[in-house]
């Protein structure tokens, strides 16, 4: 077990308001976090994660609360506010795929997430307390392994999801062809 704090620099994001004030650079939101976290499967070689400071998930959810993703070079620059930190890297012998399913998925690492947050109202992972968590390091093929499998199947979970919305849509674009308002018998005389 090794602290994460011994094997990555961890950078809290900045006050949001005050980034905007100074004139800084573009913020990085919510919405870049999610698009990070369903890509990266196509950013593993980075060695940043953003980490977002969200409230676990319910206990009825079967999926855990997302909260690591692979910072996409797309998004790199942008600067991030204080509902997210950094995750940079350090020890080459860490892969940031496997910390994404640790620091997203595993049992060990929510336990003491509740253990670190015990006592607190606002349940925020600060970067203090992400630097005193306890990891599992397997060797760096097992890493690259769970990682990928990771990546790769919420990489195609967004695949699926995406296909169905336009599935969806499709069937009711047709479905509205077909409404009996006349919209039928319009398009018909306008081709």
């Amino acid at each position: 077990m090794v602290f994460l704090g011994d094997i990555a620099e961890i950078v809290g994001g900045k006050n949001g308001y005050r980034a905007r004030m100074e004139g800084q650079q573009v913020l990085y939101t919510k919405a870049d976090f999610d698009d990070d976290y369903y890509h990266m499967k196509l950013s593993a070689d980075s060695r940043t994660i953003i980490y977002y400071q969200t409230p676990p998930a319910s206990e009825d959810s079967a999926l855990p609360s997302v909260r690591a993703a692979l910072l996409s070079e797309t998004n790199r620059g942008k600067v991030i506010y204080q509902a997210f930190a950094e995750i940079r890297l350090v020890r080459e012998d860490v892969h940031p795929l496997y910390l994404c399913y640790l620091l997203n998925c595993s049992q060990a690492v929510e336990r003491q997430r509740q253990m670190l947050n015990q006592g607190s109202v606002i349940t925020r992972m600060f970067t203090g307390i992400l630097k005193d968590m306890q990891i599992e390091l397997p060797s760096l093929d097992t890493q690259a392994q769970i990682g990928t499998v990771y990546a790769t199947a919420v990489y195609q979970a967004y695949l699926e999801t995406q296909q169905a919305r336009h599935t969806l849509q499709g069937v009711i674009s047709l479905l509205r062809r077909l409404e009996p308002d006349g919209s039928e018998k319009q398009e018909v005389l306008t081709k």
